[in-house]
C-alpha cells in the first residue's frame, strides 16, 4: 500500500488516540482502537487534499486491453488517494461527529460522500467494460471539484483561522512552560487523564442510554471543582497548570491536565497524583469517574514529562514539548465541538518576573528562541544517550 509521509505534528495527534492497558504482567502497554485506525486517515487525506490543490493532472483513466476491453487505470498518487479513502469516509464523519475537521479534510470528506466515491472504489475491481468511462468521468469530477473549491481565496482564510488557534495555543504554552522555569529553577509536574467509567451516568448509576455523554455543564462543573480541590489541598505549591478537554470513541470526554509544583515545597509527586485522582474518581464524579495518573507509570515511559524538572537539566526539555504538541496540535487536524463555544483548552496566568530573576543565560526577552534551542538540544542529548545505552 502506497505511504504518506508522517510528520512529529502527525504523530502528536495520532499518539493521542492511543488507548492502554496493563498486560498481565503489569506493565503499561498501548493498543490501536478502531478511533487510532481512523485519526491515522485524517492526516493522510489533509496531504492527499493539499497536493490536489498544487496539481492539474488527472489522476484517473479509462484504457483498452489487446481484446477491447475498457479498464479503470491510475497512476501512483491516484493509488495513494484510494488507498486512503476506501471504506474510511463515512467511518470518520459518524465516528468524530462530535469534531470539525481541519478544513482541506472536510471538504474532501463533503465531495466524496456527494458523489459516492468510496462505493465507487469499492466497484472497481469488479466494473463492466461498459461502466468505465461513466466512473472515470465521475472520480475525476470529485477531484475537480475538491481543487476548486480548496483553491477559493475564502476557503485559504478559513483553513488559515483554523489553524491560527493551535499555533496559537502551543507557543503560548512552550512559552508558559518556559517562563514557569525562569521563576522556579526545580518543577514537579504532574500529569492525569481524568475521563468517566464506560455506560456510567453522573450519579454513578448504570445506564446504557448514557455511554460517555454527561452534560456539558457538569463537565465544566466538575473540572472546576477539580481545581479548586486542587487549590485548597496544595495551597501555594501550585504554581501552574495546564488543561485541555477531548472527546473519544472508547474513552468519551475526558481531561488532559498538567499541574507544576513548587520543587522547592515538595519532594514527591506520585501520591499526591493519586490522591487528586482518587478524589476525582470518587467525589467529584460521585462515583463515576476515572482516572489515570502518569506519574505512577514513570518506569514505562523512556521520555517521560513529569515527575522532578529541573531548568539546567537540557535532557528533560524535549519531553515538555512533547507534552505541548500532544495538548496542542492536535486540533489541527480535528476540534471538539461543544454548544455555546464552550472552551477545550486553558491554562494558568503567566507569572510577572523580576529583575532578579532574569539571569543573563534566560533573558525573558529571547525566551521563544532559546527555549526552541533548549528543546533542540534536548532531543539530540537524548538521541546520543540512548544510543549510548543500546550498544
Amino acid at each position: 500500500m502506497p505511504r504518506i509521509a508522517t510528520t512529529p505534528d502527525d504523530l502528536a495527534f495520532i499518539c493521542s488516540r492511543f488507548n492502554y492497558k496493563h498486560d498481565p504482567d503489569g506493565d503499561l502497554i498501548s493498543f490501536i482502537c478502531d478511533e487510532t485506525e481512523i485519526a491515522q486517515q485524517v492526516p493522510a487525506l489533509e496531504k492527499i487534499a493539499i497536493f490536489l490543490t498544487k496539481s492539474d493532472e488527472t489522476l484517473f483513466f479509462s484504457q483498452t486491453n489487446r481484446w477491447g476491453e475498457k479498464y479503470f487505470f491510475t497512476e501512483k498518487f491516484g493509488e495513494i488517494l484510494l488507498c486512503h479513502t476506501t471504506s474510511v469516509l463515512r467511518r470518520m464523519a459518524r465516528c468524530l461527529k462530535n469534531h470539525v475537521f481541519t478544513p482541506p479534510v472536510a471538504v474532501f470528506i463533503k465531495h466524496a460522500i456527494a458523489l459516492n466515491f468510496d462505493k465507487n472504489i469499492r466497484e472497481l475491481e469488479k466494473l463492466p467494460s461498459y461502466e468505465v468511462d461513466a466512473i472515470v468521468e465521475k472520480m475525476n469530477a470529485f477531484v475537480t471539484a475538491v481543487r476548486n473549491e480548496l483553491r477559493s481565496n475564502q476557503q485559504r482564510i478559513i483553513t488559515h483561522n483554523f489553524q491560527r488557534a493551535s499555533k496559537k495555543n502551543y507557543e503560548a504554552l512552550t512559552k508558559y512552560f518556559y517562563i514557569l522555569f525562569l521563576k522556579y529553577s526545580k518543577l514537579r509536574v504532574i500529569r492525569l487523564n481524568l475521563t468517566y467509567k464506560p455506560h456510567a451516568d453522573l450519579a454513578g448509576e448504570a445506564s446504557k442510554k448514557k455511554a460517555y455523554a454527561p452534560p456539558v455543564k457538569n463537565l465544566l462543573k466538575h473540572r472546576k471543582t477539580f481545581f479548586k480541590y486542587v487549590r485548597s489541598q496544595l495551597k501555594g505549591a501550585v504554581v501552574g497548570f495546564c488543561w485541555k478537554l477531548e472527546y473519544g470513541l472508547s474513552k468519551g470526554f475526558h481531561h488532559h491536565v498538567i499541574l507544576f509544583l513548587n520543587g522547592d515545597l515538595h519532594k514527591e509527586d506520585t501520591d499526591i497524583a493519586v490522591h487528586l485522582g482518587e478524589h476525582w474518581s470518587n467525589t467529584i464524579t460521585a462515583g463515576a469517574g476515572l482516572y489515570f495518573s502518569w506519574n505512577t507509570q514513570k518506569k514505562h515511559y523512556k521520555d517521560n514529562s513529569v515527575g522532578l524538572m529541573h531548568s539546567t537539566k537540557n535532557d528533560r526539555w524535549h519531553r515538555l514539548d512533547n507534552a505541548a504538541l500532544y495538548l496542542t496540535k492536535s486540533d489541527n487536524y480535528i476540534k471538539l465541538k461543544l454548544a455555546g463555544n464552550v472552551r477545550t483548552f486553558g491554562k494558568g496566568n503567566t507569572p510577572k518576573l523580576n529583575h532578579k530573576e532574569l539571569g543573563r543565560p534566560r533573558s525573558k526577552k529571547n525566551a521563544c528562541t532559546f527555549l526552541q534551542k533548549q528543546i533542540k538540544k534536548s532531543r539530540q542529548e537524548s538521541t546520543i544517550n540512548h544510543l549510548n545505552t543500546s550498544k
